[in-house]
């Protein structure tokens, strides 16, 4: 495999959407555009694959003790139903 410290020429036309550059145009070192873009995508890529490595539990401790809250509050809402029905089925009987 052939490593070029400058960008190999190309005669492959270019297409961009700027109405500031024509179609096969290339930027002022005389590669084309796409080039840029897919080294572009390819370091954002990179840099967010590595900020999920570096913090793979980041927030799953707040999220379990939401859940564990959650789970209480129904728990709670359960027994003060069953309570409550219980008591006004209790005073029903006195009257």
């Amino acid at each position: 495999m052939t490593h070029w410290t400058e960008h190999p020429p190309t005669e492959t036309a270019v297409t961009t959407m700027s109405p500031r550059r024509p179609a096969g145009a290339s930027t002022p070192k005389g590669t084309p555009v796409m080039h840029h873009l897919a080294a572009t995508l390819h370091t954002l890529g990179i840099r967010l694959q590595h900020a999920a490595a570096t913090r793979p539990e980041r927030g799953s401790v707040t999220i379990e003790q939401v859940l564990w809250a959650v789970a209480v509050i129904a728990i709670v809402g359960i027994v003060v139903l069953a309570v409550t029905n219980y008591v006004t089925s209790e005073a029903a009987k006195i009257t």
